[in-house]
């Protein structure tokens, strides 16, 4: 029977060697990692990527410093969220007007 304290060490052991758990990402999910930078992603909604001719979005942060990085993730994700908003207003605008 193994004893609790080392059931960690029975779950996480490969082949006589300990494997490193990766933890969860704690910053947010528009934020990605490069090997040497961060990068701003956001996926487009499926109604507005015949709009902007893209999936998603993607922008280099040019820092590798996750404050700074998560400083510039959150403007660009709300000035994108403005545009989402205004894109989808102008799309409902021309429903209303078309005959």
């Amino acid at each position: 029977m193994v004893k609790f304290r080392n059931l960690h060490k029975v779950l996480t052991q490969s082949e006589g060697s300990l494997t490193m758990k990766t933890p969860q990402s704690s910053f947010p999910s528009y934020l990605a990692r490069n090997p040497h930078s961060y990068c701003f992603r956001m996926v487009v909604p499926q109604d507005l990527q015949v709009y902007l001719d893209r999936k998603g979005l993607r922008y280099s942060l040019c820092t590798g410093y996750i404050g700074t990085a998560n400083h510039k993730a959150r403007y660009f994700a709300s000035q994108v969220q403005m545009l989402f908003k205004c894109l989808e207003g102008s799309k409902a605008a021309m429903k209303r007007t078309a005959f």
